[in-house]
């Protein structure tokens, strides 16, 4: 029991992790796509 209640908070915090990550990949795609449409209009 006390191995689970060690792996869990880290489990949390690395999944906190991976959503901030992912949000600002999410972002950064987004505005590459925004800017590509941009470059693109005549």
């Amino acid at each position: 029991m006390v191995e689970i209640r060690k792996t869990v908070p880290i489990i949390y915090f690395n999944g906190n992790r991976w959503r901030i990550h992912f949000s600002t990949i999410l972002m950064m795609v987004f505005q590459n796509c925004i800017w590509l449409l941009q470059n693109q209009i005549p």
